[in-house]
């Protein structure tokens, strides 16, 4: 029947489908209920949709999909249990948040709760080890330490490890070590490592960002490995097949599972792509988007044409340093739950951080 290019959404509530022929310029759009346990299992029901209107798996010639499921596992506190190995006498960086303070309504809040830490200290080992600001080994990696710390994390039944020592943007030899270390004494754990995650100076965002992609990875790289495995048997051999990142820019999908930091705004990042693209259209070049969901409602800001980038998010008070779209992601959709605070005021958020 042609090339056709496919577009899929996967939300915390429903997954919408839309493809476009090329030449003939046929579209045909798909809305089915998403399945938030397995998020692939949607994607397939909404390309058998597509199927039964005649159109046949080879005849996709491109299929581009974002995802929200990243971004809702950290909305919703769905992540994967994680552990922290940091250079000692550094454990306190995480908690600390970068000396980071309430916002102006929360510091007169007396209810007021720091959003919760994704590695608790108890899951946080100090390795010791230094490396300096010029990246020379001042203390060479006890290789002792760290499998006593690995050993321990794997008894606790984590998914996956962080690793953030000081400096490795400059020098990873300590990191990388550890990584195999990691790999020796638990294989079935997955590993984040800052100088591969967000390998630039900054010791809080660094760490961070790490930590959220050990928190995302394990159910992100189940979920895309899983979704290019069905994708196969269902005859789309294209291999044009991608993820919409956070900073509105596509990756491979067999790329995708190795960097799940990348794809928290991938949903977002999306639906600004095409405010952009319906503003000019309209004749537009100043706009705002709002992108509700049932989970999150996302808010960006169209200027001149353009969407400011940012380097330093938020999501769920979680600060990230991947590059992104500068999107103002809420805990706050059609589906949000509602209830009263301490406080006897209306509060609203993500079920999972209710607080009773």
């Amino acid at each position: 029947m042609g090339a056709w290019i496919v577009g899929i959404d996967t939300g915390g509530t429903f997954t919408d489908l839309m493809a476009f022929e090329v030449d003939s310029r046929a579209w045909r759009t798909i809305k089915i209920a998403s399945t938030p346990e397995e998020p692939s299992a949607a994607v397939m029901h909404a390309l058998d949709e597509l199927f039964g209107t005649g159109i046949d798996a080879a005849d996709i010639n491109m299929l581009v999909h974002g995802s929200t499921v990243a971004t809702n596992a950290i909305l919703e506190g769905r992540g994967a249990r994680a552990g922290l190995l940091i250079s000692r006498g550094f454990r306190a960086v995480y908690e600390a948040r970068g000396r980071a303070q309430p916002d102006p309504l929360n510091l007169i809040d007396p209810f007021y709760e720091k959003p919760p830490l994704l590695v608790p200290q108890a899951l946080t080992e100090e390795i010791t080890e230094r490396i300096d600001f010029a990246g020379e080994v001042l203390t060479p990696l006890d290789e002792d330490d760290v499998r006593r710390a690995v050993r321990h994390l794997a008894a606790r039944d984590v998914a996956a490890i962080a690793v953030c020592f000081l400096f490795s943007f400059r020098n990873p030899v300590h990191e990388q070590r550890t990584a195999e270390i990691i790999q020796e004494e638990a294989p079935h754990v997955r590993v984040s490592l800052s100088s591969v995650v967000l390998p630039t100076i900054r010791e809080y965002p660094r760490l961070s960002t790490t930590v959220i992609d050990a928190y995302v990875g394990p159910r992100m790289e189940r979920y895309l490995t899983r979704l290019a495995e069905r994708l196969r048997a269902a005859g789309v051999t294209t291999p044009q097949v991608f993820l919409m990142q956070s900073h509105g820019g596509l990756m491979r999908i067999n790329i995708a599972p190795r960097f799940p930091n990348q794809t928290l705004l991938s949903g977002p990042a999306a639906g600004v792509a095409a405010g952009i693209e319906l503003a000019q259209l309209a004749g537009r070049s100043n706009a705002v988007t709002l992108d509700m969901g049932g989970t999150s409602t996302d808010i960006a800001v169209i200027a001149n044409g353009r969407v400011g980038e940012t380097g330093e998010g938020h999501i769920a008070g979680q600060d990230i340093g991947t590059p992104m779209l500068a999107v103002s992601t809420l805990g706050a959709g059609g589906g949000t739950i509602a209830w009263i605070g301490k406080d006897g005021l209306l509060k609203v958020g993500p079920g999972t951080f209710h607080r009773i």
